[in-house]
């Protein structure tokens, strides 16, 4: 994979260093040199195969609002903090949060 088709792979949400890696072991590239191997038809068709195993974009996107939508309903702390719009993971908000106090979703 050249570099171009690294970072272009890389924009996918949820595909990382860690899943790329994975990726060129099953096509079979040296991971240390990344500019030697260049990607063939069946290559890409592979790359696709995989990637419809891994989570990505859509079903990333799902799991985490199923999350913060069980720990609303359950009306944990957490869930009023995300429901309310507040900074859930112990941030201040005295003197910060402005940014996330604007982004409250109703």
């Amino acid at each position: 994979m050249q570099k171009k088709t690294i970072n272009k792979i890389k924009s996918i949400k949820g595909v990382g260093l860690a899943t790329i890696s994975k990726m060129r072991f099953l096509l079979g590239a040296n991971l240390r040199k990344a500019s030697e191997f260049n990607v063939s038809y069946n290559g890409v068709v592979r790359i696709k195969k995989f990637l419809r195993v891994q989570k990505t974009a859509s079903l990333l996107e799902a799991i985490i609002t199923k999350r913060v939508n069980n720990h609303i309903t359950i009306k944990s702390y957490k869930g009023l903090r995300h429901k309310n719009g507040y900074p859930v993971r112990g941030q201040r908000t005295r003197t910060n949060s402005k940014t996330q106090r604007k982004l409250i979703r109703y």
